[in-house]
């Protein structure tokens, strides 16, 4: 609809014999939910879960309560999952845009979400076998580094994202 309307601006602009400056770029993402990236709407979940891993291994190693190795088991397994998913998104998105005015934060956000992913796979692979066990120390380690590469990756993303609706 926008096109359409653009197109006849244009052609009645030719038509007065009027010059036109040519458009901008076009840097919108191509995959909208409620009129948002479905990338930028799905992000939030994937962090929280995983911010909340970080949250629950600090509970459990000042409590010592093996529920609480469990609780973050659950939490680094639903992050990672719609972390995989925010993260195909937001590939797909930043490939579909190549050449037409990709900004670099897109290019400092993706390897962030993917850096945070691969970490937790390494957190999960560890806490697998004994959850207990595998907190204590390299596990809320990882879960730090983690909290740390997304707050990373979020801060770019919200840049990204302040920069495509100027």
């Amino acid at each position: 609809m926008a096109r359409e309307a653009r197109d006849l601006v244009r052609q009645t602009h030719l038509i007065a014999g009027d010059t036109l400056t040519p458009d901008p770029p076009d840097v919108s993402s191509r995959m909208i939910l409620a009129g948002q990236s479905i990338q930028e709407s799905l992000l939030p979940f994937p962090i929280a879960f995983l911010i909340g891993t970080l949250a629950t291994d600090m509970v459990f190693a000042m409590t010592g309560q093996s529920v609480w190795s469990r609780v973050s088991l659950c939490l680094l397994v639903i992050g990672l999952a719609l972390g995989i998913v925010c993260a195909a998104c937001s590939l797909v998105s930043h490939v579909a845009r190549e050449g037409r005015g990709v900004l670099r934060f897109a290019w400092i956000q993706f390897p962030g979400i993917e850096l945070a992913i691969l970490l937790s796979l390494i957190n999960l692979s560890l806490r697998v076998g004994d959850p207990a066990a595998a907190v204590s120390r390299t596990g809320l380690m990882l879960s730090t580094v983690v909290t740390t590469v997304l707050a990373v990756a979020a801060w770019t993303g919200g840049e990204l994202s302040l920069r495509r609706r100027e």
